[in-house]
């Protein structure tokens, strides 16, 4: 596997009005045996309410350099989200989750392992 640490993944992290289950989507990416990630977590609520100020909380709760906040103006869509997301990733690979989803602990590093191979 030490060819393939190299390789940022950004996971990039939609959340809207889902902020019982966000933490729990965030542990399962930094859970991952693949541990070159970012992990970018796009807040699509509307700037300022009771969910922004949620999500920001349990971002700074985590208080770890590998996971930014990325806000949105204002609540559009999770296809937006997704796309603001894709535009601040530094990441060689994206790698999309739900924030009332989670990973297997060894997800990305086979998904990494058959990019590498092609």
């Amino acid at each position: 596997m030490e060819a393939i640490d190299n390789n940022l993944v950004s996971c990039i992290i939609p959340s809207y009005k889902r902020t019982d289950t966000l933490r729990r989507a965030i542990n399962s990416v930094l859970k991952q045996t693949y541990k070159n990630i970012e992990v970018l977590i796009v807040d699509d609520n509307f700037n300022g309410d009771e969910y922004s100020e949620q999500v920001r909380n349990i971002v700074v709760s985590f208080d770890n350099p590998r996971i930014r906040l990325i806000s949105q103006p204002m609540h559009i869509n999770g296809a937006e989200a997704r796309n603001a997301g894709v535009r601040a990733a530094k990441g060689e690979y994206i790698a999309f989750l739900d924030s009332d989803d989670e990973w297997a602990p060894n997800k990305l590093e086979l998904q990494v392992q058959v990019l590498v191979q092609r």
